[in-house]
């Protein structure tokens, strides 16, 4: 993933740190491998949870798939491991697949939460058949989906949900993926379109998703939960430049997102076109980027998530992706998820729903 330095942000920190891009630069499709290519026989690139025997470390069409040394060691089924239940579970290395490796991508099933957003735009009462990714967003009960308000406010469009969504180029996952229309999207009442301040939407699914390996719920924060000096994961699909030229990740993210303090967020983005006369809204949050890693407007609406303490591998939602200047060495801007709690909390009791789903 790509950074620029921006001057005050490495005065004011000492590192750099920027609210932009994600990568979309392509990677190699490597599958496992059990052994050397060398003496290896021939070999068909299947599924990798249908391969029983040696792997050969050569490309297939995606992440996905291995080649297998031999159709006999075909199978087409395998016992899924169980998992503990409760929300916020990441599971750091995967399932039943590895991708070699690679820190800027998100293993498959590492971030169960993670929903794709997809839209279909209707002209005049005709819809259009395609569905397009809109927006990332978390799942927070089983018919319940987390977002940002701006992804879906002032459009003309149907929504629905992806969920186990992670290489967008096949469904060779062996826990499938599921779609779910959106019912009704909940937008914050204070939500303001100019300055995205309380950028908050839920979701309503008309039917409810099924929990399976890879398609869980996130936790939400404590009221009191302290989130400073913490390093967070953000994720999603979004392009590696803003614009039309930018071109979507085919793998689904991952970036090591540092929580910055909001006096030097704000320190920083007054040095920007926003002017030294700039106040960040108490509905924001920030993180500081890394040297090298950043992420990009198309991420809007996708997850901030941060460890919580005492429990492994367990994590709660702190933010949404808001809002960038642009992909280069400006901090990251996020809805802080810990000011509309109560009202999620409200919004899920008007509507039925319990809210224990997202409570740790």
């Amino acid at each position: 993933m790509n950074l620029s330095i921006v001057s005050c942000c490495l005065l004011l920190l000492g590192w750099k740190q920027c609210a932009g891009a994600t990568n979309g630069d392509d990677v190699s499709h490597n599958s496992t491998s059990n052994g050397n290519d060398q003496g290896f026989g021939d070999c068909e690139c299947v599924p990798y949870f249908k391969c029983n025997g040696p792997t050969r470390n050569t490309g297939c069409d995606d992440f996905l798939s291995v080649c297998c040394e031999s159709k006999t060691q075909f199978q087409d089924e395998i016992i899924p491991k169980k998992h503990d239940r409760g929300c916020g579970r990441r599971n750091p290395n995967g399932l039943g697949f590895s991708s070699n490796g690679d820190a800027d991508h998100a293993q498959f099933g590492e971030f169960p939460w993670m929903m794709a957003l997809l839209g279909r735009e209707t002209t005049e009462g005709n819809l259009n058949e395609s569905w397009s990714y809109q927006c990332g967003a978390s799942l927070i009960h089983r018919q319940v989906v987390l977002t940002a308000a701006h992804c879906i406010s002032g459009k003309y469009m149907m929504y629905k949900i992806r969920a186990g969504e992670w290489d967008t180029r096949t469904e060779n996952e062996f826990y499938p993926r599921q779609e779910r229309t959106v019912k009704t999207a909940i937008l914050h009442p204070e939500y303001s379109s100019r300055s995205l301040t309380h950028d908050f939407a839920l979701l309503i699914l008309e039917s409810p998703v099924k929990i399976q390996n890879n398609i869980d719920v996130v936790c939400l924060p404590a009221k009191e939960e302290i989130i400073d000096n913490i390093t967070c994961y953000a994720t999603g699909w979004g392009r590696d430049n803003f614009g039309k030229e930018g071109d979507y990740d085919v793998l689904l993210k991952k970036l090591e997102a540092p929580i910055l303090d909001g006096t030097t967020c704000e320190s920083c983005l007054r040095h920007s076109r926003l002017g030294s006369r700039f106040k960040l809204h108490e509905s924001f949050l920030c993180t500081g980027g890394q040297p090298d890693i950043d992420i990009c407007k198309a991420d809007g609406g996708s997850p901030l998530v941060c460890p919580i303490k005492g429990k492994l591998n367990k994590y709660y939602q702190a933010g949404i992706i808001s809002w960038a200047l642009n992909c280069v060495g400006v901090p990251g801007v996020y809805a802080n998820v810990i000011k509309a709690l109560d009202w999620i909390d409200k919004t899920m009791t008007d509507n039925g729903f319990e809210t224990s789903s997202y409570k740790y």
